[in-house]
């Protein structure tokens, strides 16, 4: 075989049995077979022997393979190990395997940096390397590195982890799975524990982990997964962030970079987590999904899994068939932005009445798409801005649960709670029917379409509530201007309290109600009673209000000078004013 003619310098130990205790590592020169008797300084590995390298950080270690390898364990401490798992029969390259079949589930049968102050990478060339399991940084202090590459036979490599595989176990880890490589694993955990690193990166066509069962990134360390270029992740379950003090991130970019997760999704559990999803990319959840979970089991309600989604750009998707929970038990914020859209059952938003929950569709084309509603508790909100939309039966707002709209909503709307129209301005468009019971919140700014708030509804507006008309910043107001605040195909209920603002020099505010929509204007000062001109009416409504104004947010029309009292110099500013 050519790579027998091959000269190396290699620093092994072998151990016969796992358990018994490992010899002193020490220089060895020869062939650099795994299969060759003078590549080692003990027998050819078996089943019964853990090979150690502890290379000098200058010198690299090449390890060929005519056949296939077997060993207990697998320990890289310090330098470089490249293995060729591959051969030439004459005819072609042969794809050989490896197999570090440890049968103890406790104790990982391939470790890439074990110790304090270890650096080591483990570079794979073609072939299969089957581990129980494999650790990528275990020890404090460690760094280990898994990479691979074709090399000259062409062969593809690939590894599978019976047990699970863990990047980052209590110093630093790095997997890099490229040109269409496959890593597959019963369990994958990046960021093992407090202190560690983990990063995972997927990255070319083909590429693929394949997670046969739990994802965790960031268990108590700092976990980062980073899938682009059309390379794929899948899973079962996944958990991002999930103890106390932990940080997990996983970001997808790019068409045809996909994330398959069969079960549930949670992100940030009881510590920090993000999923990012940008350029095309897709995720698609077989179950349902959490925007952050619960809160610290010990310091509550301090602490708590803090969840943070962004899915933004045209063709950017994120498919969920259960239930999508922004803010279950502690604080949650997704965002679809810019023509990207997401897809769930249901949408519940704030469901612990946790502060500091946002759901916001922000962007022309940008969608929430839902088969049952979409549910805004206390204190959380709901935002659509710049056009963003929610597709849903119904999006229910519950009391001191905030809708904030420059958007549309393809469905009806029922609120308790406060419905705040444009940011600063905009326009809400239902495509249904509305009831609003709770607070509208409305902007006047210039009298032409884009300058205030509005809300158009297609089919009937029971706006019985309060609503609040504030003056938006920049705008002076102009006597005779008029703003249609609500449209819709009818209005069967009459506002409650309407709360407009204070008269003031520029004139008096008033609104008017009619089969189909509700208008906002200012008259002169003076004009009680709306109608344009000063007299005989303003006077007697004036007298009738005489007295201390009602408690806001009520209207007091009738105190011109806006000290709270209807008196003297209110009828003297009326008089003052008089035209008919």
């Amino acid at each position: 075989s050519a790579l027998k003619r091959g000269i190396t310098i290699l620093l092994l130990a072998c151990v016969q049995t796992a358990h018994a205790g490992e010899t002193e590592s020490f220089w060895v020169i020869g062939g650099f077979l795994f299969n060759d008797p003078l590549s080692w300084n003990g027998p050819v590995p078996d089943e019964t022997v853990t090979c150690i390298f502890d290379i000098d950080a200058k010198f690299g270690s090449f390890v060929g393979f005519e056949e296939d390898g077997l060993s207990d364990r697998l320990i890289i401490r310090t330098g470089a190990v490249d293995m060729l798992l591959w051969d030439y029969d004459g005819e072609g390259y042969v794809a050989r395997q490896y197999g570090v079949m440890n049968s103890s589930f406790n104790t990982p049968s391939v470790v890439v940096g074990e110790s304090m102050l270890d650096t080591a990478s483990l570079h794979l060339d073609g072939g299969i390397l089957n581990a129980q399991s494999l650790v990528l940084g275990m020890g404090v202090g460690s760094f280990g590195v898994l990479e691979f590459g074709t090399g000259l036979s062409g062969l593809t490599p690939s590894v599978s982890c019976a047990y699970g595989l863990h990047v980052g176990g209590s110093g630093q880890g790095l997997l890099t799975i490229d040109n269409g490589v496959v890593v597959t694993a019963s369990e994958t955990v990046i960021g093992v524990s407090s202190g560690s690193l983990g990063e995972t990166i997927l990255t070319n066509p083909d590429s693929r982990l394949d997670v046969a069962g739990l994802l965790i990134v960031g268990k108590q360390g700092q976990g980062i997964l980073t899938v682009d270029d059309q390379a794929d992740l899948t899973s079962l379950d996944a958990l991002i962030g999930l103890q106390p003090g932990s940080e997990g991130a996983v970001t997808l970019t790019g068409q045809g970079a996909t994330w398959i997760n069969d079960g549930s999704v949670d992100v940030g559990f009881q510590g920090q987590g993000s999923l990012t999803v940008t350029g095309g990319a897709a995720v698609f959840t077989h179950g349902f999904a959490v925007i952050g979970s619960f809160p610290d089991p010990v310091f509550p309600p301090a602490t708590g899994g803090v969840g943070d989604v962004t899915i933004s750009g045209l063709a950017s998707l994120w498919v969920v068939d259960g239930d999508l929970y922004v803010g279950l038990q502690w604080v949650g914020r997704l965002d679809i932005l810019d023509g990207a859209i997401v897809t769930s059952q249901s949408g519940i938003v704030g469901f612990s009445g946790h502060s500091n929950i946002v759901a916001n569709i922000e962007g022309p084309g940008s969608l929430w798409s839902t088969v049952e509603d979409v549910t805004v508790f206390s204190d959380a909100l709901l935002r659509l801005a710049d056009g963003g939309i929610v597709f849903t039966p119904l999006v229910d707002v519950l009391d001191e649960g905030t809708l904030e709209a420059h958007g549309s909503v393809i469905g009806d709307v029922y609120s308790t709670g406060t419905i705040r129209i444009g940011d600063p301005l905009g326009v809400l468009d239902v495509q249904g029917d509305l009831v609003s019971t709770g607070d509208l919140q409305i902007d006047v700014g210039e009298p032409f379409p884009g300058g205030f708030d509005a809300m158009l509804v297609s089919g009937s507006a029971a706006v019985s509530g309060s609503m609040t008309v504030s003056i938006a910043d920049g705008y002076e107001p102009q006597v005779g201007d008029v703003f249609e605040v609500v449209t819709a195909a009818s209005l069967p209920a009459m506002l409650g309290t309407v709360s407009l603002p204070a008269t003031s020099a520029a004139g008096v505010w008033h609104y008017t109600q009619d089969a189909d929509s509700i208008d906002v204007f200012l008259t002169p000062l003076g004009d009680v009673d709306g109608d344009g001109v000063v007299g005989i009416n303003d006077f007697l409504l004036l007298l009738a209000a005489w007295g201390p104004c009602p408690v806001p947010p009520a209207a007091c029309t009738a105190d011109l000078d806006g000290d709270g009292m209807v008196g003297i110099t209110d009828f003297l500013i009326l008089l003052a004013q008089w035209s008919a």
